[in-house]
């Protein structure tokens, strides 16, 4: 429940705020709290660490997801935007459905998901370096 009302204040704070600065920008911003976040994660031992992970967590998702589409359109036009958008999704849905499985079996090996979250936090620091090479396209 708490992740839900973070993702979707992320939504709604990020949306009106998302020419403020570059999208690249907040993107950024956004990838940032979620790396942080999942190390918090980590080292998180009590109920109220898991409160706060899944907010600022929540906030990081839903910030992320409503620049996507304006993202994908600023970087690479909006003539193949829906395609490039669905083939994103697609990816994130498989990653989605196959997490949780990789994680349930680190779990049922080690008896503790702190290398699943350790994978994690590496992963959305991966995306972070990755939204370091996106570059904006330039008309000819």
């Amino acid at each position: 429940m708490t992740a839900t009302r973070g993702s979707s204040s992320g939504r709604m704070e990020t949306f009106p705020l998302e020419y403020a600065r570059s999208l690249l920008q907040k993107l950024f911003l956004s990838r940032i709290l979620m790396g942080l976040s999942l190390v918090w994660l980590i080292s998180s031992n009590s109920e109220w660490s898991f409160y706060l992970f899944s907010i600022v967590f929540g906030f990081a998702y839903g910030g992320m997801q409503v620049l996507f589409s304006p993202l994908v359109a600023e970087l690479f036009g909006t003539r193949s935007h829906g395609v490039i958008l669905a083939t994103g999704a697609l990816a994130g849905s498989i990653g989605a459905a196959i997490g949780p499985i990789v994680a349930g079996y680190i779990f049922d090996v080690l008896g503790s998901y702190t290398i699943a979250f350790i994978i994690c936090a590496m992963l959305a620091f991966t995306g972070l370096v990755s939204t370091l090479l996106l570059q904006k396209r330039t008309r000819s």
